[in-house]
């Protein structure tokens, strides 16, 4: 078992580990909460692994080759709470991330995306930035208030235009994120 998955009750992080399970490949889900992650067959294998504590990470990364890093929307002192983690990834010998960041991160150096993605090419390790757009299902999360009280989407984005992403299995297959995560693998 050579993947680590990290954000596995995600959006996207479930898809992947959908696909993942679909294409054979054995994988790792790490989380903060193994408890609430169910089991699904001898494919996946589920760690407790959580970035803020450096005890999880030897046994996450273990034997790990591929990680498909999402950071936790509640973390963004890139610094102090992640890069120990992708630090350790590295020195265990993770040989290939799979970085979910964000479309247009490359001219916006103050997210947290933007500072993994430098931290990623620093540690000279194989690397794929999976720079989504705007995913359709903010409409109904994120997004739903100010579209029921504004009849508008605000976000800081000036004039620029974008594109928005429908999160589906079938569309996930398609733009093959956990493909991505296992190219290297096979």
């Amino acid at each position: 078992m050579d993947i680590l998955l990290t954000g596995a009750t995600g959006n996207v992080g479930k898809e992947v580990a959908r696909e993942l399970r679909v294409m054979g490949v054995p994988f790792r889900v790490g989380t903060v909460k193994p408890g609430k992650i169910v089991q699904i067959d001898a494919n996946m294998e589920i760690r407790r692994f959580d970035f803020l504590d450096p005890t999880t990470f030897e046994g996450a990364f273990d034997g790990i080759k591929h990680l498909f890093l999402v950071r936790p929307p509640a973390l963004a002192d890139v610094p102090k709470e992640l890069a120990p983690a992708i630090r350790a990834a590295v020195a265990a010998g993770v040989q290939h991330i799979v970085f979910l960041s964000l479309q247009g991160v490359e001219n916006n150096r103050v997210t947290p995306h933007y500072k993994i993605e430098q931290l990623i090419l620093e540690l000279g390790v194989r690397y794929t930035f999976l720079r989504a757009s705007f995913f359709m299902q903010n409409l109904s999360t994120t997004s739903a208030h100010e579209i029921k009280t504004l009849s508008e989407i605000r976000l800081p984005v000036g004039k620029a235009k974008t594109s928005f992403i429908l999160r589906s299995q079938k569309n996930c297959r398609r733009h093959s994120t956990a493909r991505s995560a296992t190219r290297t693998h096979r």
